[in-house]
């Protein structure tokens, strides 16, 4: 097949058949050979597609004898075996119960940043499933506490491209696993003599969805951004520093009993990265 631009999923100009003779450019960039078709449009054929008959150095052309090419998930370039993604961003989370419990909305929004990395296998030519595994951290102030919070979700799910361009690459993504590793330590920053400090951990229940834009820098890697939001959720019980000053939210005072808290990351995020297919 002759296309316009030396790019798989370039527009197809003409199509040839086994035996069809083809005037090329001596030399091919990039596994790509310039051509023209049966109207003279200038158009470029894959250099796996054709095989060498002579070679015309005068003219800096050669006649190519086009072959049957076996098509097959790996050698097509418009559908890439494997996916690999690596990106990070911030991300806003809104903490919930523990908003509530020092004294703030349950909605108040806090900012952090993520990075991941993805590993993903294309069982059909607009749908891969992978895996997926981030870090995220984040340092707020609710009043007059300090909050540092950590997880390390991992991730299962699936992608699927709803568009393509010769350039592009539009995508949604759905992922789904646990974080692990979340915790969230707060410190009363009023209190540096007799701190009340409180660690509250769990294995939260995460869920990712995405939309994503790829742009093609080669064949084989891109560029892209992605938005998207997270459910993530669990009971977890505060764990109290030798320090702790038995004030509330962090132990139910008198009674000996820890105090539990619905911790939660849930919210928006945006990131950039980079893309390896083949």
């Amino acid at each position: 097949m002759i296309r316009k631009n030396p790019q798989p999923e370039a527009e197809i100009l003409e199509s040839r058949h086994k035996g069809d003779t083809l005037r090329i450019s001596s030399a091919s960039r990039e596994g790509w050979y310039k051509t023209r078709t049966s109207q003279g449009a200038i158009g470029w054929v894959r250099q796996d597609e054709v095989t060498p008959e002579t070679t015309k150095k005068a003219y800096g052309y050669g006649n190519l004898d086009v072959v049957e090419r076996q098509e097959s998930k790996r050698s097509t370039g418009e559908w890439k075996l494997f996916l690999l993604k690596a990106g990070a961003g911030p991300f806003f989370h809104m903490p919930g119960d523990l908003n509530s419990a020092l004294g703030r909305p349950a909605y108040k929004a806090h900012r952090g940043q993520f990075y991941f990395g993805s590993f993903a296998y294309s069982i059909m030519r607009d749908l891969a499933l992978g895996i997926r595994v981030e870090h995220y951290n984040a340092h707020s102030r609710i009043l007059s506490y300090d909050i540092e919070t950590s997880s390390t979700p991992l991730l299962v799910g699936a992608e699927y491209t709803f568009h393509r361009t010769p350039r592009w690459r539009f995508s949604f993504q759905l992922y789904g696993g646990i974080g692990i590793g979340h915790q969230s330590t707060i410190i009363a920053a009023d209190q540096p003599d007799n701190p009340n400090k409180a660690t509250l951990s769990g294995t939260p229940t995460t869920a990712l969805l995405t939309v994503n834009a790829t742009y093609r820098l080669w064949s084989w890697l891109g560029i892209f951004g992605e938005l998207g939001g997270r459910y993530s959720s669990a009971l977890a019980t505060s764990a109290v520093s030798n320090e702790f000053n038995g004030q509330t939210p962090f132990f139910m005072q008198g009674s000996g009993v820890r105090a539990q808290f619905r911790v939660s990351d849930t919210g928006p995020h945006a990131a950039l990265g980079i893309e390896a297919s083949f």
